[in-house]
């Protein structure tokens, strides 16, 4: 079903069905774990329909923004959840309403203030993965003790969380 909506979508820009069809591409991408897919989709509906004031209209715009905000808050992008929470505030007479805008703005808040701490999830699920493959290889204090920053993580020559993968004598089994 997914590859006929997103023919359809892409062959009928100008429908009254599409934004209702990438706000279900958008969360089925987001179940997946699709982010950039799901993204653009919200994005999309964002653009389209954020001015109108019908009411169906209204509500998949807070749909596609809050979706957005949430993914834009996980992704680390704070800049454009900055202005995107401006913008919808300004569509919205400044009320942005609970759930996902809530859980973005609080996760902005504690990313901003914690930042060496913001960018290590992918290096969390490497350790969980390593412990449960390999039990009694992998400690996390490696990760825990290490300072990251937006720019990435290295934990140095020689470290089993070099750039590339694990060092050959931590290699996951095969």
């Amino acid at each position: 079903m997914n590859k006929e909506l997103e023919s359809f979508v892409a062959s009928h820009t100008n429908s009254a069905w599409t934004p209702g069809a990438r706000l279900w591409l958008a969360r089925k991408a987001q179940l997946r774990s699709g982010y950039l897919a799901a993204m653009d989709h919200y994005q999309r509906v964002w653009d389209d329909v954020k001015g109108l004031s019908d009411d169906n209209a209204r509500a998949m715009s807070v749909e596609a923004a809050s979706g957005l905000a949430k993914l834009l808050a996980l992704t680390g992008r704070m800049e454009e959840l900055d202005l995107l929470e401006v913008e919808a505030k300004n569509y919205s007479n400044g009320h942005l309403g609970p759930g996902a805008w809530t859980w973005a703005q609080e996760l902005r808040v504690w990313a901003r203030k914690h930042p060496t701490e913001s960018y290590k999830c992918g290096l969390y699920c490497l350790d969980t993965l390593g412990r449960l493959t390999q039990p009694g290889l992998f400690s996390r204090s490696g990760i825990v003790e290490t300072a990251s920053s937006t720019n990435g993580y290295r934990g140095g020559t020689g470290s089993r969380w070099q750039c590339g993968g694990l060092a050959p004598s931590h290699r996951l089994a095969q």
